[in-house]
């Protein structure tokens, strides 16, 4: 489905054929891996679901003066799912794979990613994108903020690891 947005983006996907192929590739997408391709955007409008009782707002680039923000995705979650995913987004920062991204006094939830770019399954010279996507998951926090981040080239530099600790800045 089109991101309603001001600025043309490619369409996120799960697979080249639009279906999961075989059970390989289901168990593959399920930790974003396989064919799973999504822009930064569509991201971010999901992420920001968790903390809008399972709503998707309809992001936009240009600033609004006066701007309230516009469901795009009424209960595309339940709240219920909402709630439970946005509990263990918080537990990746407080306890799992980004804790580098603490900030203290702050609750935020967040995960990491890394994409490998490689020729076939068998090459270890190619490289990898490290994603980190992170938000204010405290609704009471008046600083509300939601970043997604991608780096190129993280293979040796503490793959998305060194993401998530340059987008804790963010929040300090």
């Amino acid at each position: 489905e089109t991101i309603p947005f001001e600025y043309g983006l490619y369409s996120s996907s799960i697979s080249d054929t639009g279906s999961f192929d075989s059970e390989i590739q289901l168990a593959d997408s399920g930790y974003g891996q396989g064919q799973i391709l999504i822009n930064p955007v569509h991201l971010a409008a999901v992420y920001a679901s968790f903390v809008n009782d399972g709503g998707i707002l309809e992001p936009y680039l240009l600033k609004k003066d006066d701007a309230a923000p516009t469901m795009w995705k009424e209960g595309a979650f339940t709240a219920e799912t909402a709630q439970a995913i946005r509990g263990d987004l918080i537990q990746v920062i407080e306890s799992g794979s980004a804790t580098e991204a603490q900030v203290p006094g702050r609750t935020l939830g967040g995960k990491t990613g890394t994409a490998e770019i490689k020729q076939t399954v068998d090459d270890v010279t190619g490289t990898e994108l490290g994603w980190f996507a992170c938000f204010t998951a405290d609704e009471n926090d008046p600083e509300q903020l939601l970043v997604v981040s991608m780096v190129e080239d993280v293979k040796n530099r503490n793959g998305s690891h060194y993401v998530s600790a340059k987008v804790r800045e963010l929040f300090l």
